[in-house]
């Protein structure tokens, strides 16, 4: 009996061993399907962040290759511009005559500028010579005032003096007379002396006071009469002052007369050349404004280069943003070759991008061709917008002249 619970015993054991190896090995398996299913979730993830990326930069890129389609069409749209525009250019048979006739009129302007800047300064030096000799002149007349205000005082002079000798001329004659009554009273006297010696020796003494009268009278008659030759010699001088300043004033005014004379020359000759100057200017501006006319082909030609480059611009950077979406596309769909269950989708992926790929060259051959058309159109511009630049100074530069001159 004990031999038979042994056994029993035994094989329990041994199917506890065999349960317990089965729960090891479950156990094993359900934590390496724990582990496998993370790594099928992480890699599911890794998928669908891939795919989302993937998505994405279809979506850039399709929106590149749309802008880049719509770049072209507007550099086509430019590039055609550009060739009406020469052809309506082509087709105004006027502006080559235009453009030489305004040339013409250029170069005879200019001569005639010249003609009237030497004018100008020939009549310039001729109002400096008349300034000078209007100097001179001036300073020739205020001698000659001077020369006649002293002429004006000595002859003042001479005049008080006569004055004063015809003063002490009658002061002589009223003392003879006074003396010749004396002595007739004297003789009287003399007559009656028996009868009236007092009278007499009164009538002496009243005498002789006139004969001291008229010695006293003498003497101031002599000092006058040499204040009046005195007055005589300045009057002499100041009158030959006189002759002198009035010679140095007319040949003063012979050589204000003669700088006039040369200054009226000078005005003739300026006036005529403002005249031609005037002329020519005239036209000078109908040329002007008959090429004005002419220029409107050439500014709309201007206009379509100017929108040409920025349309070529424009291109450029959209093949540059499509090839950046090519490129971000390219990285994302190798990075999602490591998952097996996209590698179809790789192969798609990976021909697609050959083809925009292949598209991208063709475009970028393209546009090296459009850049060399368009360096070749932007140098024709650059050396348009040059010459016009000089002939718009040039005509600035004729216009001031004019309005100064």
């Amino acid at each position: 009996m004990n031999g038979g619970l042994d056994k029993a015993n035994s094989a329990r054991d041994a199917k506890q061993k065999e349960v317990d190896s089965a729960q090891s090995d479950l156990n094993k398996t359900q934590s390496d399907a724990k582990k496998k299913q993370e790594e099928v979730n992480k890699d599911q993830q890794d998928f669908d962040n891939k795919s989302k990326a993937v998505s994405d930069d279809t979506q850039k890129l399709n929106q590149a290759n749309s802008e880049l389609q719509t770049k072209t069409d507007a550099k086509n749209a430019a590039d055609t511009a550009v060739d009406q525009a020469n052809e309506e250019a082509k087709k105004n048979p006027d502006y080559k005559s235009a453009s030489d006739q305004y040339e013409s009129a250029t170069d005879k302007l200019n001569e005639a500028q010249k003609n009237k800047d030497a004018a100008d300064k020939a009549l310039s030096e001729a109002n400096e010579a008349v300034n000078t000799a209007t100097s001179n002149q001036k300073e020739k007349q205020d001698a000659a005032d001077g020369a006649k205000n002293g002429l004006t005082q000595a002859q003042k002079n001479k005049d008080a003096a006569d004055k004063a000798l015809n003063d002490a001329n009658d002061g002589v004659k009223t003392t003879t007379a006074t003396q010749k009554e004396k002595q007739t009273a004297v003789d009287e006297a003399q007559d009656a002396l028996t009868q009236a010696q007092k009278g007499k020796e009164t009538a002496d003494k009243a005498l002789s006071e006139a004969n001291n009268g008229v010695k006293t009278t003498t003497a101031t008659k002599k000092e006058k009469q040499t204040a009046v030759d005195e007055a005589q010699k300045s009057l002499t001088q100041a009158q030959k002052n006189k002759d002198v300043a009035d010679k140095a004033l007319s040949e003063a005014n012979e050589a204000v007369n003669t700088a006039t004379a040369t200054q009226k020359e000078k005005q003739t000759a300026a006036d005529k050349a403002k005249n031609e100057f005037d002329g020519i200017t005239s036209q000078y501006n109908a040329a002007k404004n008959i090429f004005k006319k002419a220029q409107i082909s050439e500014k709309n030609v201007e206009a379509a280069l100017n929108k040409q480059k920025q349309a070529t611009q424009e291109l450029a950077n959209a093949v540059k943003a499509q090839k950046q979406a090519t490129d971000n596309l390219r990285k994302d769909t190798i990075a999602q070759q490591v998952l097996a269950t996209a590698k179809t989708q790789q192969q798609t992926l990976d021909f697609a991008v050959k083809q925009k790929s292949d598209k991208l060259n063709n475009l970028q051959t393209e546009l090296d061709q459009l850049k060399q058309t368009a360096t070749a159109l932007q140098k024709k511009v650059d050396d348009f917008t040059n010459a016009t630049n000089a002939l718009i100074i040039a005509n600035q530069e004729a216009e001031t002249a004019a309005e100064n001159g």
